[in-house]
């Protein structure tokens, strides 16, 4: 006779399963630092008690790493780590926004405590690399470190930079370096090293690589905000280009054919240049005569982007050809002196066939014999350079014809 669970034994069972108090546990934690930290009002607090936030928050941190690091080496409950990694992933990239608080609030102090933090970062992910199964010197290690740099960067760059009014040419150097993080990454991380990976550590390792990534988009654009800087359509042109690389490395499925890749990767760098074409002038950056504008910047960055991906063995021919039409557009004349010039030209050119048609019937006579005998010649020169043919054979006597 076998025994049916009872309700309460099967919500346990669920309960001990799916194990939900780790995600209660870091949304309190979240909802904690929001709260303390008055982040629902946008007002800034002492710099004491966001110090005692940061180090309460990188206890609990540790304390996420250790337990996922004890239940996969220890235990074998790799859901459970799975799911401490992935909650450890959201407060490693600055999800409660403290770092960027304290630097804004505080330049000095700021980077001295990002700087520590930043350092710290590197210890958590050595540890979590490691349960990874990663090379402390592996190639997505080295795409994460890189990633946290630029995100511990990124507050304390502006607030150096902000004197009452935050450069709108530095934000969209911003956004043009988060949009060159995804190539640069995927050079750091070779297949290879994601391939030779189990299933659970490969996505994780994917997961660790995006979350920072969209950590840094979340943090500008809410500079954007909060320095009262200006957002415009070309400063979009960098995550549609870093769009194109992420299907670069995209496998072909039932929902995204190869032809549909193809035609994606084609047109967002396309696209990339139509919402640059507008040129706003905060955005362009004078060189000397040469005037650096955002359609000119995202034109060469679509170019060689479109090159990488569909040139192949032909790749340096078009970089070659590429660096020669941008050294004429920049040293070569001008669009104006191109048009005078060509003006110029077919006017020469209709005057000298003016000149030289015939108007007289003296004068069509005399071209018409000329041009008899320049065909004449040319049908000799002709005629004169085939092969010549052998002479023809003498026709055959008839049957029955004797001689006499």
């Amino acid at each position: 006779m076998t025994l049916t669970p009872s309700f309460g034994g099967r919500f346990l069972a669920r309960i001990q399963h799916h194990n939900p108090f780790y995600f209660l546990s870091a949304a309190c934690m979240l909802g904690g630092i929001l709260a303390v930290t008055n982040s629902l009002s946008w007002t800034s607090i002492p710099i004491q008690r966001l110090l005692v936030l940061i180090a309460t928050l990188n206890i609990y941190e540790a304390a996420l790493i250790g337990l996922a690091f004890y239940l996969v080496r220890r235990r074998n409950l790799v859901r459970d780590g799975i799911m401490l990694l992935a909650l450890e992933a959201f407060f490693l990239i600055d999800i409660t926004f403290l770092n960027a608080e304290i630097a804004t609030s505080h330049l000095g102090v700021g980077l001295i405590v990002n700087i520590v933090l930043f350092l710290a970062a590197i210890v958590k992910l050595g540890v979590i690399g490691n349960l990874l199964g990663q090379h402390p010197r592996s190639g997505p290690l080295a795409a994460l470190v890189l990633q946290l740099a630029a995100l511990f960067a990124l507050p304390i760059v502006f607030r150096w930079q902000d004197h009452g009014d935050l450069p709108t040419r530095l934000v969209y150097a911003a956004w043009w370096t988060i949009g060159l993080l995804i190539p640069l990454s995927q050079t750091l991380c070779r297949p290879a090293e994601m391939i030779s990976h189990a299933g659970w550590e490969r996505k994780m390792i994917v997961f660790y690589l995006v979350m920072p990534w969209l950590s840094l988009v979340l943090h500008l654009s809410i500079m954007h905000y909060v320095y009262g800087v200006t957002y415009y359509g070309a400063e979009a042109a960098p995550m549609l280009l870093a769009l194109a690389f992420v299907l670069h490395r995209a496998q072909p499925s039932a929902l995204i054919p190869r032809k549909d890749l193809a035609v994606l990767k084609f047109l967002l760098p396309i696209a990339a240049v139509l919402v640059s074409l507008g040129d706003p002038h905060p955005l362009c950056v004078g060189i000397g005569s040469l005037w650096l504008t955002p359609s000119r910047l995202t034109v060469a960055a679509a170019y060689l982007t479109i090159v990488y991906f569909f040139a192949g063995a032909f790749r340096v021919h078009f970089l070659i050809a590429g660096v020669i039409a941008a050294l004429t557009f920049i040293f070569g004349p001008s669009l104006e002196q191109t048009d005078r010039w060509a003006t110029q030209f077919w006017t020469w050119c209709g005057d000298t066939l003016s000149g030289i048609v015939p108007k007289t019937p003296l004068q069509w006579g005399v071209t018409s014999i000329t041009a008899a005998f320049a065909f004449l010649g040319i049908g000799a020169a002709v005629s004169l350079g085939k092969r010549a043919l052998p002479p023809p054979l003498p026709p055959e006597a008839p049957a029955g014809v004797g001689n006499g």
